[in-house]
Order: structure tokens, then C-alpha cells, then sequence
């Protein structure tokens, strides 16, 4: 009756309280009689509504056909739901005989390639599907694959960092950006790929960058170079940051910050400069 009296006000938290309610004590169609309306109100009732139709097609011969109707209308239009809900009781195989058939039509083919990506993760007998699908995304999906492959259980780091090499080299600055991350225990690879990152538009890591500029230990001619290339590339990561509008800059790096990272770059090319002054 708690629950009852505000859901028969409207209150529509308290309608998908009751109808997960029903649910629970298993009276799919009273259930339903709550949880229908909110389908794609953002009350996250879909996975709720599936079980319910899937319970009443179960116990009542009655409203079998409405309940599998329900159920083949979440699956066309609420299709992450009914992922999710799959996954969550280790429903894998019945999910890819309705989810791989779709994306052959050219449905839902990234939320495929994301569903068998993360399955892969701990199970090693989807990598295949998963690489397939995320490469036929095009450049985010390799980029995708990629990061995921790091970390299957069949151990193909170097071939991911192939793929993110390639990426970058085509001019995906956010393959560059993650090379510059992945390789963070070498200064001098770091910091080319953030400079790459951010020629190539990517700026968002000029904060990692300036870190490792601080590691750049011992300073060589190369090193220098290296600097130069640095401080050209926070300079432009700074009068991309002056052109971003206030509300999307909020939070990012501030001027007293891109500075002293500009000063760091500088005074590892300064002692070049001087020699070269006294030649």
C-alpha cells in the first residue's frame, strides 16, 4: 500500500517501484500493469518488463501471444535492454543467435561488436567475433579492438600496438593519444606520440605531456629537439584551448599551467640555443 498510493497518484518512481515489486513476488501481469507505460521514460524498466513478459509467456497460456509480442518489440526497439538483461543471466549463447543474425543485416552492428568485445574479455572463444565486428566499424572500432586486445586472456598486446600504429600513422589522433599513454615508461616515445596526438587535433592529453616532459632525464641534443617539438606542440595546444567556448573549457588546463609547461619545454632547448648563439 506504501508503494500503491503514489504510483495511483502518477508518481512514476513509484510505479516502477511497485511494478519491479510484482515482479519480484512473481505476478508478471499485474507487473506489467505498472511498468508498460514507462517503457523509454528513462525509469530503466525494460529489463524489468522482458522478465515479465517472459514469466507470464511461461505461467499464462492466456496472454502467451501478447507477452511474446512485448518481448519481440523490446528486442526491435529497446535492444541494449535486452542485452543487458541476457548477459546479466548468462543467456550468451541464445543472445548472439538473436543479436550476430541482425548485424549480418547490417542492425545494430555496434552494439554487437561492444556486446562480443566486452564477452571477450573474460572468455577467450569470442575474440574472433569481437575482432571482426569492431573492425567493421572502421577506425574507431580498430582503435576499439585495439584497447581491447591489450587485455584478452590470448595475450596480443603487440599486435594491438601494430593496429594503434597504423592508426596514428593514417592521422587518428587518438590513436596517438593512446600510444602515448601505453608507452609511458619511456619518456622520448611518449612524448612523440603526444606531440603526434596533438598535431593531428588531439589535445585533450597535453596534461600527460607535460609530466613527462619533467622525466626527460639526461637532456641530449636529440632530447632538445625532441623539446622543441614539445613546446611547439602545447603552443598549439593552448590556441586550440583559447578557442574553445568558457563551458567547455571548465576543468581543463589553465593559462598559469599550459605556461609553466611551455617554460619546461623551453629551458630544455634553451642550452642548444645558447651554443649556438656563441658559435
Amino acid at each position: 500500500m506504501a508503494y500503491r498510493k503514489p504510483a495511483e497518484r502518477g508518481d512514476r518512481l513509484f510505479q516502477s517501484i511497485l511494478g519491479k515489486w510484482f515482479l519480484e513476488q512473481g505476478h508478471a501481469n499485474e507487473a506489467l500493469v505498472w511498468l508498460m507505460p514507462l517503457i523509454g521514460s528513462g525509469f530503466n524498466v525494460e529489463e524489468a518488463v522482458a522478465e515479465a513478459c517472459e514469466l507470464l509467456a511461461r505461467t499464462d497460456s492466456q496472454h502467451k501471444a501478447e507477452a511474446e509480442r512485448w518481448l519481440r518489440y523490446l528486442k526491435a526497439h529497446h535492444p541494449q535492454a535486452i542485452v543487458t538483461w541476457l548477459v546479466n543471466r548468462g543467456r550468451t549463447e541464445e543472445l548472439l543467435e538473436w543479436l550476430i543474425p541482425l548485424a549480418e543485416t547490417g542492425q545494430h552492428v555496434a552494439l554487437t561488436a561492444r556486446t562480443l568485445a566486452l564477452l571477450a574479455r573474460t572468455d577467450s572463444r569470442y575474440e574472433t567475433e569481437a575482432e571482426r565486428w569492431l573492425r567493421s566499424l572502421g577506425s574507431g572500432g580498430i582503435l576499439q579492438l585495439a584497447r581491447e586486445m591489450r587485455s584478452w586472456l590470448s595475450g596480443r598486446e603487440i599486435e594491438a600496438k601494430e593496429l594503434l600504429v597504423a592508426l596514428a600513422r593514417d592521422g587518428n589522433g587518438s590513436a596517438a593519444d593512446e600510444l602515448a599513454r601505453w608507452e609511458r615508461s619511456d619518456p622520448v616515445a611518449a612524448i612523440t606520440w603526444h606531440c603526434r596526438a596533438i598535431e593531428l587535433g588531439c589535445t585533450r592529453s597535453r596534461h600527460d605531456l607535460v609530466e613527462v616532459l619533467r622525466e626527460l632525464q639526461p637532456v641530449t641534443a636529440d632530447h632538445r629537439a625532441l623539446a622543441e617539438r614539445a613546446r611547439a606542440a602545447l603552443d598549439t595546444a593552448w590556441a586550440a584551448e583559447e578557442t574553445t567556448p568558457f563551458s567547455e573549457a571548465a576543468g581543463r588546463m589553465s593559462a598559469e599551467a599550459v605556461a609553466a609547461a611551455v617554460a619546461t619545454a623551453a629551458a630544455l632547448v634553451r642550452p642548444e640555443r645558447r651554443l649556438s648563439g656563441s658559435q
